[in-house]
């Protein structure tokens, strides 16, 4: 039987000799090779390195340029960050559930009607006189346990404040309608979802109320001849808090005018943060340079009451605002002189005078944010650079600057302590750097309008406590 030849390939003889060559091992798969087929690029790496990671937060980003084990189907190593959001949305489940419970529950009517009317008049005798009265009106059955009784006593003149704070919580059920604080009453809104804040002297009711022709509406001093009706306050927060139907944006109060008494000019502005209705009024003036005494107080005040032209609380007097405000005019530069201003008043030249610094540099005193330590107020006086058209040809004049933002309170009623302290009329006191905290109103505002941070020192108005009366005239 012939024998036959065995052939042998290249290709076995090369895996014999490597499998003899090389100690088993392990089949090794390409990390640069996906499920699907696709080769990745050599940017992808096995281990995500101190790039892959952000700064901000400390979070692992997963993307597809950072983590090839998300790709190749390898099991993702374990993200303590991701745990922590695991169990935040199982908590929120947990809240949703135990919601859900809660809707499911039955109605308390019986647990109420177990109890004598007697110990419910007895339990609302610890409580004020509006909250029993809301009480009342929750459900029949505590209106049958209760009675007409914390309603007759609303009526009542001495609970005028109290029927005020009752009639504050039914805005939600009454869009249509506003609160009339001076006959505590409902008035149907006359220029329902059109309200507009004019100048003083035009007629612009909001509804049609007998009391309001005999008394004076609440409202705060903006400027000069121009003020701020609460109701305009009540129509922004309660547009802010319940919706659209119930009043009007806050942007559209502001405003932007000329004193015509003066050379004053104001710009106003309003928002609505965490309910609480923030106004920053900024008024401008030309400074003059060189000023005396008796031109830094016609510039400041009006010749009628001796107010400030510019925004101001009702402790102003008791501060440093006109100090601060004169300080700060003394530090107007004078403009440079060329040769030939020079040679118009003598025929003596100096270096010095052409070449003069035109840049404002405040002081220490006047420099920083001043904080009202009896309101919710802040001022800023600044010397800014404004054009000057007055010689025909585009110049450049210093102008005084005033800031003031204030919180104007949650807009339920004038007897709100914030709006109460900008008025002067809270009955206890206020105490701004206790209840503000360390975040300022000015630095609230600016973030909340220019989306960028407003650090600024911030100084109490009236560091020594003094209280100045009106025969005194050392504001002047």
């Amino acid at each position: 039987m012939p024998l036959r030849k065995k052939r042998f390939s290249l290709s076995r003889l090369s895996s014999s000799s490597s499998s003899k060559s090389k100690p088993d091992q392990p089949e090794r798969r390409d990390s640069l090779i996906s499920p699907n087929g696709y080769r990745l690029g050599r940017h992808f790496s096995e281990v995500a390195g101190p790039s892959h990671i952000d700064s901000q937060t400390g979070e692992r980003r997963w993307s597809v340029s950072s983590e090839a084990s998300t790709l190749v189907g390898r099991p993702r190593p374990v993200d303590s960050t991701e745990l922590l959001h695991s169990l935040s949305r199982r908590l929120s489940l947990d809240s949703d559930t135990a919601t859900l419970h809660e809707e499911e529950r039955e109605p308390g009517e019986p647990m109420i009607e177990s109890l004598s009317p007697q110990l419910w008049k007895r339990i609302t005798e610890f409580t004020p006189l509006e909250d029993a009265a809301a009480l009342a009106f929750s459900s029949k059955t505590l209106l049958n346990r209760l009675g007409n009784e914390p309603w007759q006593a609303l009526n009542h003149p001495e609970c005028k404040k109290n029927k005020i704070n009752f009639l504050v919580r039914l805005n939600k059920n009454l869009p249509a309608y506003l609160l009339c604080f001076p006959c505590a009453k409902f008035h149907l809104r006359t220029q329902y979802g059109e309200e507009k804040l004019r100048i003083n002297y035009v007629a612009n009711p909001l509804f049609n109320c007998i009391m309001a022709q005999h008394t004076k509406l609440p409202r705060t001093r903006l400027t000069h001849a121009r003020e701020l009706p609460f109701a305009f306050v009540q129509l922004a927060t309660r547009a802010r808090r319940f919706g659209s139907s119930y009043g009007i944006t806050a942007d559209s109060l502001g405003r932007r005018w000329k004193c015509g008494d003066s050379d004053w000019t104001h710009n106003t502005r309003f928002i609505v943060h965490k309910g609480h209705f923030l106004m920053r009024v900024v008024s401008t003036c030309p400074a003059p340079i060189d000023s005396t005494p008796t031109s830094e107080r016609m510039l400041l005040f009006e010749r009628g009451d001796f107010l400030p032209y510019f925004s101001c609380c009702a402790h102003w007097k008791d501060g440093e605002l006109s100090k601060i405000c004169k300080c700060a005019l003394r530090h107007v530069p004078k403009a440079p002189e060329n040769f030939r201003t020079q040679l118009k008043s003598g025929y003596s030249l100096s270096v010095s005078a052409r070449y003069r610094d035109f840049t404002a540099k405040t002081c220490e005193d006047c420099r920083d944010i001043r904080r009202c330590p009896e309101c919710p107020t802040e001022y800023l006086v600044e010397l800014k650079m404004i054009e000057d058209r007055s010689q025909g040809q585009i110049g450049f004049k210093h102008a005084i600057v005033v800031t003031r933002w204030t919180d104007l309170g949650d807009g339920t009623s004038p007897y709100s302590l914030e709006w109460a302290a900008c008025n002067g009329e809270n009955e206890e006191r206020y105490d701004s750097f206790e209840r503000i905290g360390k975040r300022s109103i000015s630095g609230t505002f600016e973030s909340e309008t220019s989306n960028q941070l407003f650090l600024r020192r911030v100084l109490s108005l009236n560091p020594k406590g003094e209280k100045r009366s009106n025969a005194s005239n050392d504001w002047y």
